[in-house]
């Protein structure tokens, strides 16, 4: 015998079977920007999502699905989910932002607004 939410489909928690872990990273900054590389191997751009909003920067991915038609024999691996969120300083120019997904390695660069860079200041003469 079903129970009610067993009936109910839209009421039912479906839960994802890869586990989901936190991408290795590193973050850089000089004057100009900051850069944030994340380990995503086997993560397709498809299967990735990033997203800016109220100065946090969150990182999800997924690896693509190994090959399907094969019955698999030893497998001491299984489809891995990333996922991680970083608070980040105002002053970006989030119009800027790129990304770029190559080998497995995420590279984020995030550009310092104008306002945000080093200024030198010019000392004035006082006649």
């Amino acid at each position: 015998m079903k129970t009610q939410l067993e009936k109910q489909d839209n009421a039912v928690e479906k839960m994802n079977t890869a586990p989901t872990v936190a991408p290795w990273m590193d973050i850089y900054e000089s004057q100009d920007e900051i850069v944030m590389l994340a380990d995503l191997p086997g993560v397709s751009r498809e299967n990735l999502e990033l997203k800016f909003e109220n100065n946090e920067l969150t990182i999800r991915g997924a690896q693509t699905p190994r090959e399907k038609s094969y019955k698999p024999l030893f497998r001491e691996t299984r489809p891995m989910r990333y996922e991680r969120s970083f608070k980040l300083p105002s002053g970006l120019d989030i119009t800027k932002i790129k990304a770029d997904l190559s080998d497995g390695l995420l590279k984020v660069t995030l550009p310092k607004s104008e306002e945000e860079k080093p200024h030198t200041i010019p000392i004035g003469r006082k006649a």
